[in-house]
Parts: structure tokens; sequence; C-alpha cells
């Protein structure tokens, strides 16, 4: 097989709990590009995390980016394609801000992210996630209000639900929204997923006749699996994730899940 494109979730599907990847997993990265074919990424991460494993991962093939706002081709160190949210965002985050003073809120924007609210969660999010030069902490009206690509909303769970709850009540018809997480709630621009990216992959670099794998384990990921050829989830994804998967493994995201999948895709 070797017209294949495998492009993958990284936290919860590639990447185990304490981010490390599993050499049985890079093991098997190595072997897609071996047997002729592309490997590359689909993450809510934007490019000052996810370039810290570009090294470790060395994808061949440009990588999608804030779930969907953006691919990158780490090799050229180039933004190939990018979306940004309309210009109402810019209010929408600010009656946030208003109504749920205890939600984090993270706003990446072109060239630097903004942490515009702190929380347990956001704090753990910019420790995990930048160097002190790749955002900045102020408050909501000195941010960049143009140029964003998403707004993170970081929380507890409970918290996040009542987020969740408010913004159906309201609508926002012109921004969409997703759950990356249990503790992320994310605006992302009309009709901008990682399945819309990888559909845009496709165009742009002529993959129609290739055969695409996709993984991911979390609602964020749907759409970027129903877009795929073939389908696949660790076992730790969530059971709507497994319900549409072509392939559920045995395997988590913390034991190998990768190296099952690949497996897999290869034995077809």
């Amino acid at each position: 097989m070797k017209k294949l494109l495998f492009i993958t979730d990284m936290d919860g599907t590639l990447l185990p709990s304490d981010k490390n990847p599993n050499p049985v997993d890079l093991a098997a990265i190595k072997t897609i590009k071996e047997q002729g074919g592309l490997f590359t990424l689909a993450t809510g991460r934007g490019l000052p995390s996810a370039s810290k494993f570009y090294d470790i991962l060395k994808p061949n093939f440009p990588a999608v980016l804030f779930n969907g706002g953006m691919i990158y081709d780490f090799e050229k160190k180039e933004e190939v394609f990018e979306v940004f949210l309309p210009e109402s965002a810019y209010k929408i985050t600010g009656t946030i801000c208003e109504k749920f003073p205890y939600i984090g809120v993270e706003i990446n924007a072109k060239g630097m992210s903004y942490a515009v609210r702190d929380s347990r969660v956001e704090e753990e999010h910019i420790r995990l996630s930048y160097d002190t030069n790749e955002f900045i902490k102020v408050p909501f009206v000195q941010a960049e209000k143009s140029n964003w690509y998403k707004v993170l909303f970081a929380a507890e769970p409970d918290e996040i639900n009542e987020l969740i709850a408010y913004i159906r009540s309201t609508g926002y018809d012109d921004t969409d929204f997703v759950r990356s997480c249990d503790v992320y709630y994310e605006m992302l621009p009309k009709g901008v997923s990682k399945g819309s990216a990888l559909k845009k992959l496709v165009d742009l670099y002529n993959l129609q006749d290739y055969t695409i794998a996709a993984a991911g384990d979390y609602y964020n990921d749907i759409e970027l699996l129903e877009a795929a050829d073939i389908a696949l989830a660790p076992q730790n994804a969530l059971d709507c994730v497994k319900a549409i998967a072509d392939y559920t493994a045995k395997a988590s995201c913390d034991d190998g899940f990768l190296a099952e999948a690949v497996g897999y895709v290869y034995s077809m």
C-alpha cells in the first residue's frame, strides 16, 4: 500500500498520558515512511506546541493544526492554508468572559497566543504547551482582535458542561464549537474541522487515488474519521468515536495503539 496517507490525532491517540511517544509507535511511523507512505498529524494543538514533537515524530507531509484552522508544512516551515474566526468571535469571547469568570480563556491568533483569563486547567495547558515567548498573559481588551484561529475555553468538566449548555441555548450560528477533551471547549471558524482540513489536503496535493487512514479518540476527531477511507480508534476512545471506526484497537494510547493500527492497515 504505497499510496497511503496515515493521519493521526496527537493527544489521547498517538501521545500517551505522559506525552512521551511509545517506541513501538515510533517504529510503526518509520515503517509507514519506509513503505513509501505519507505520515502526518491532525491536532488541536497550535504551531508552537505541535512543533515540539516534530523532531521525534518526523511527519513527512503537511499537518493539520488548530483543529483545522491551519495546514502547516514543517519541512518548508510555512503555512499552506489557514482560516480565521469571523469578527463576531471577539464579541462572543468577551460575553463568555463576563458570564463565566471562572473559565480560562486562551486566544490562538496568528503569531501569538493570548491567555486572557486564568483557571487551573488553563495554567496546566500553558505549562504543557508553551515556552514563555510563545504566549502573553493580558486582559481580554489588550489581546489582538483579529486573525484568530480558535479560542480555547479551559475549565473543570462540570464548568465546561455549563458553558456548553449556555452556548447551545444562545446559538452563535456564525462559528462552530467542539469539545476536544473533558476540560476543553473550542470556538472554531464555521465549517472548520480536522475533517474539512483533511479534504483540503487531498485537494491541494491531488491525493484522490490515495488510501487515507485516520486515527482519533474524541469529539473533535469524528469528522476526520468520517472523511477517511479507514477510520481507527484506540481502546480509550469515546464510544461515539468507536461507533464510527472501521477498527477499534485492543491497545490504548498508553500501550501502543498506533503500532496496532498501522499493523491493521497493512494487513488489509
